[in-house]
């Protein structure tokens, strides 16, 4: 399977984030495994997964959060070809 992921925050993000693991939408799978990455204090965010190769076509979506208050501060869309 091919993905193409973006990642869309919103206003001023912390370095400390998470990502809920992305579902597709209309549907029920989900791609779990994600991993944010972020080595110095003003580099770039690195979002990382592993897309199985039987994953279900489509596009998913997971929420971004604020690793220490929760909020949402944006979202990962993943899509999803063969």
């Amino acid at each position: 399977a091919k993905a193409r992921a973006t990642l869309d925050v919103r206003g001023a993000v912390g370095r400390s984030v998470r990502v809920e693991p992305p579902r597709l939408v209309g549907g029920a799978a989900r791609i779990t495994g994600v991993k944010v990455e972020s080595d110095e204090a003003d580099g770039p965010i690195v979002v990382s997964l592993r897309v199985p190769a039987k994953q279900a076509a489509g596009t998913y979506v997971g929420d971004v959060l604020d690793a220490d208050t929760g909020a949402p501060v944006g979202a990962v869309t993943i899509k999803v070809s063969r």
